[in-house]
């Protein structure tokens, strides 16, 4: 992979979750930090002799999802419940971000994007740009937490600890599926969005770009670990349904993918497809869908230092069959933080927080390490945003020796003593751009 680095922003604060980047469709870049989601808008200017690239800046903070301005706290604290609720300390804690996730093209009202975010005091909220999503201020358009306490307030009958009914409404995963067109104009139009949360139960909404507002649909338990990921693929139709695949990801190691199929915004089925891990205590850090042309979407999975590639048979009907996987081990220490497919979905891309920058891809039926740009993203990163230090031509050259004999594979974000971890990256819509959120230590 023969590439150059266009532009190095800097971010106020670090990022404290992995796959912590996310590149919208309509080419806006979101990095999750803390207290706040930075969306950066890259663009080309031409204005001066070379060409560079230029990021407008914005803010989603946490703040805009909190009732109190001054001290964010959860809905366990702030909200008029019972004694039938149980309050941890950490529900008093100032609260910060925990995951978040860009819908499709078309959720808002200027027909772009909006994102759903979830916190570590059990909000969830959908944000929209007043105007230019580039410029302009984001604010909520949907409270789904108001939603998700009253699923829970009706289900308090069932007999339930304190702990689990908290469990219930502390959202740990978000995923939006692509959008599902059930009308002849645009606004008859819906996605679906799943939140996961922290008593195994995955809920699932739909939104519909009319009335800007989430539904509830429905809700599945498969497990009672904690649901750590969830994807969702692109609509494939089946007859007059349209279906989708559902990956959900458990803190016990389970691993699931559901199929989802819809009749226009009514729910047709919910299954379990195919169970691709039991429980061994190694959870999923990271998974991503692809759609290689006229097949059915498959998915990528990072299990400790293992890559697992599942691509389901052309018969949706068949029995699940070992064949439908494909591992590769890769020669790291830490689990990867971001899988990037490539367009056609030939080759997968993985990062790790400890620098390394891998390329996976099929050879001869068998999944194997092709490439390894650990070092080379490394020196030019750090050169780029100035971060390296000039050195001297000879230790330059003993640099390059040493590369060309490093084992593939054995690379890492190592250069003139500044080390790299990648917590997070996105490739843009043509293919052309990986975008990358990393530290240097």
């Amino acid at each position: 992979m023969e590439g150059i680095v266009a532009a190095v922003t800097k971010l106020q604060s670090a990022p404290t979750h992995i796959s912590a980047l996310h590149w919208s469709p309509d080419n806006q870049i979101a990095a999750l930090t803390a207290k706040a989601i930075v969306i950066l808008s890259p663009k080309w200017c031409t204005k001066t002799r070379t060409s560079k690239v230029e990021m407008d800046r914005t803010l989603v903070t946490v703040d805009l999802l909190t009732k109190k301005k001054q001290k964010s706290t959860s809905y366990v604290v702030s909200a008029p419940l019972d004694d039938d609720w149980e309050v941890r300390s950490a529900d008093a804690a100032d609260e910060q971000f925990r995951c978040m996730c860009w819908s499709p093209v078309g959720c808002s009202r200027s027909f772009g994007p909006v994102i759903a975010a979830a916190t570590t005091s059990h909000h969830v909220g959908i944000f929209e740009a007043a105007g230019n999503p580039a410029k302009s201020v984001w604010h909520m358009i949907c409270d789904v937490s108001e939603q998700l306490l009253s699923i829970c307030e009706r289900d308090r009958a069932k007999p339930k600890s304190k702990w689990a009914r908290t469990n219930r409404i502390e959202t740990l995963s978000l995923a939006w599926s692509e959008m599902l067109f059930y009308g002849d104009t645009v606004n008859e139009s819906a996605c679906l969005l799943v939140t996961g949360s922290k008593d195994g139960t995955i809920f699932v909404w739909t939104f519909t770009r009319s009335s800007h507002s989430t539904e509830f649909l429905t809700s599945i338990q498969p497990s009672e670990a904690w649901v750590n990921l969830l994807s969702i693929s692109p609509w494939f139709q089946e007859g007059e349904l349209s279906s989708c695949f559902l990956a959900s990801c458990y803190s016990s190691g389970e691993s699931f993918v559901h199929k989802i199929s819809m009749r226009a915004t009514a729910l047709d089925d919910i299954t379990v497809f195919r169970n691709l891990s039991g429980i061994d205590r190694r959870p999923i850090s990271t998974m991503r869908f692809c759609v290689p042309e006229n097949e059915y979407p498959r998915l990528a999975l990072s299990k400790g230092s293992t890559i697992v590639v599942w691509v389901p048979p052309s018969d949706l009907s068949a029995e699940p069959s070992k064949e439908e996987l494909s591992t590769v081990n890769l020669p790291v220490k830490m689990p990867a933080s971001s899988l990037v497919w490539s367009a056609l979905g030939e080759e997968l891309r993985i990062y790790t927080p400890e620098g390394s920058a891998l390329t996976v891809a099929h050879v001869n039926g068998a999944l194997e390490v092709i490439e390894d740009n650990s070092l080379r993203i490394a020196r030019e990163v750090l050169e780029f945003s100035t971060e390296l230090q000039d050195s001297n031509d000879a230790g330059e050259e003993d640099g390059e020796e040493n590369d060309a004999d490093r084992p593939l594979g054995r690379g890492g974000g190592l250069v003139g003593g500044k080390f790299l971890r990648f917590y997070g990256a996105d490739r843009s819509c043509n293919d052309l751009f990986d975008a990358i959120i990393y530290t240097v230590e």
